[in-house]
């Protein structure tokens, strides 16, 4: 089936990335949070960390070499994990996205993606779908590009 339209999503200039239209974007104090207005919807939370680094090319290098980490098209280290939670009772599935991301020679960005739903969810197509859509928009996003040219 057709997916439905998507619109793309700009968090602080830093990334790019792209959600079904129909999903509401909501700010919380740290994150930006993103759902379907569906009751039991999966909920997308993003946040960008910004750091401080002696050598942003040896961050990157080293966050490439970790086993949890894969490198995106772009060549940025993107980690990746699932883990399970309890919250009031019910277990959750939790899929964790940290893209580490150059702002300049000693600035880095991490772009920390989480997406929620309940574990008896996982074997649902919709949320197989809905996750594989969410992975590929990540994986996919674009980011920051730091102007190498440009003199300091």
């Amino acid at each position: 089936k057709k997916e439905n339209n998507m619109k793309t999503i700009n968090l602080n200039n830093i990334i790019l990335f792209q959600i079904p239209e129909n999903w509401i974007s909501e700010q919380d104090e740290d994150f930006s949070l993103f759902y379907e207005n569906t009751p039991n919807s999966a909920t997308l939370r993003v946040q960008t960390l910004l750091f401080s680094v002696p050598n942003t090319e040896q961050i990157i290098q080293q966050k490439l070499a970790e086993s949890s980490t894969i490198a995106l098209q772009n060549g940025l280290p993107c980690a990746f994990k699932r883990e399970q939670a309890e919250e009031n009772g019910e277990i959750l599935e939790m899929d964790f996205w940290d893209i580490t991301v150059p702002i300049s020679d000693t600035q880095i960005a991490i772009c920390c993606f989480s997406y929620t739903i309940l574990a008896e969810q996982a074997a649902q197509e919709h949320f197989i779908q809905e996750r594989e859509m969410i992975n590929h928009a990540i994986c996919h996003a674009d980011f920051f590009k730091p102007n190498k040219n440009h003199l300091n």
